[in-house]
């Protein structure tokens, strides 16, 4: 549904991605795709630290 890429203000070589799914259906979806898993691997190499965190909307 939404994905909003960001550099953070303190630590300039930190990135982050916030992602918006519809469903943990419509995630794992897309963590199947060809194109994600081409690109996890990548991203993992290139990255210093790479973490995930889920998290659900409160309001």
């Amino acid at each position: 549904m939404q994905y909003d890429f960001h550099r953070d203000a303190e630590q300039a070589r930190t990135f982050h991605m916030i992602e918006q799914w519809r469903d943990e259906a419509a995630l794992s979806m897309h963590e199947a795709t060809p194109h994600f898993q081409a690109a996890l691997p990548v991203i993992e190499r290139a990255a210093e630290k790479f973490s995930v965190t889920k998290m659900y909307r409160v309001s």
